[in-house]
């Protein structure tokens, strides 16, 4: 697929003339199927600009705005106009600028929902704009992947989505120490209906608290499941965040945990892929565990939470055991 990535910096740090570098080509690219703008320091109009060249782009399908504001231009008289736009992926990034009007920028963001959902087939989008009812006000015919970012700032519930397969929370915590108050895991995941619940196939949970109840109401057809811990990069990530956000709490599994969430792996018949993050490199006892509760596991993937910030190796001896010898993929890191 032919892509292109375009950044407002460059690598020694001095801003991208976007307009006289990228402009004049653009027209060009005829045969482009994925475009990624990742803004720095462009102003919204710049963008506006650029999207208005690229939406005459005849095999345009996929678009990703990264680190960029709405607040600042009009972007939903623009993105109506790639035809055969399927995929949409926005990020806001860990940090963002003070002077952002967010009341703005969220009639900006469901204007945008509203008019390009009908086409998409995949969408992924930061909790920091997104809300019930911005969703809720869109038709979601067609989209088979949904991915929520950044942050959760409230309970999303999800409206009708009939063809969705994958949906996947990859929302971080926060690090910083000082932040006033946490969303809990439940808070999120409590609000996924039975409806929406019936149709997955695979799953993504980020920071998962123990004894979240999402843990009981797994669908049978999951064939992907994932519970990871994520977290921003920036420790200040919070510093600049909308007035009122709330965060999760940085979450990988403990082996009391991730017992629990083995058993529950187990009672799903089509699982073949099993992705964990657990506080501590993997001991015997969890991949035994794991070998005997999904015998018909393909792909297993276990990070070890936290590990940048860790100087010793597992106390465990991992050792290739017969009881994985099934196992298509097993990632350890």
């Amino acid at each position: 697929m032919p892509s292109l990535y375009v950044h407002d910096v460059a690598r020694n740090g001095t801003d991208v003339d976007l307009v006289t570098t990228l402009l004049p080509i653009l027209p060009n690219l005829v045969n482009l199927n994925n475009l990624c703008f990742i803004a720095w320091n462009s102003h919204p109009k710049v963008l506006l600009n650029l999207l208005h060249v690229a939406s005459s782009l005849p095999c345009l399908s996929s678009l990703e705005l990264r680190n960029v504001r709405f607040d600042g231009a009009p972007f939903q008289d623009i993105l109506p106009r790639f035809n055969h736009l399927s995929s949409l992926v926005i990020m806001v990034g860990d940090t963002r600028q003070s002077n952002i009007n967010y009341d703005k920028e969220a009639k900006e963001t469901a204007e945008i929902i509203r008019t390009l959902a009908p086409k998409l087939v995949r969408f992924e989008v930061p909790g920091d704009l997104v809300t019930s009812d911005m969703l809720a006000a869109a038709n979601w015919g067609q989209l088979r992947m949904l991915r929520f970012v950044n942050h959760a700032g409230n309970s999303i519930q999800l409206p009708p989505m009939p063809c969705l397969h994958t949906l996947e929370y990859h929302f971080s915590a926060c690090n910083d120490l000082e932040v006033p108050s946490y969303l809990t895991s439940s808070y999120i995941y409590d609000a996924l209906s039975p409806a929406i619940l019936s149709t997955i196939t695979s799953l993504t949970l980020s920071n998962a608290c123990s004894g979240d109840g999402i843990i009981l109401r797994l669908p049978e057809s999951l064939e992907v499941l994932r519970v990871i811990a994520l977290r921003d990069l920036d420790l200040a990530s919070s510093f600049m965040a909308p007035a009122g956000s709330q965060w999760t709490q940085y979450h990988p599994l403990n082996e009391i945990d991730a017992f629990q969430w083995i058993n529950a792996a187990g009672k799903l018949p089509r699982l073949a892929q099993l992705t964990l993050t657990l506080q501590n490199a993997p001991s015997p006892a969890v991949l035994n565990a794991i070998a005997f509760a999904c015998p018909m596991l393909r792909r297993l993937e276990i990070e070890q939470g936290g590990f940048e910030a860790n100087t010793s190796y597992s106390p465990h001896k991992l050792v290739t055991r017969r009881a994985i010898y099934n196992f298509q993929l097993v990632s350890i890191s």
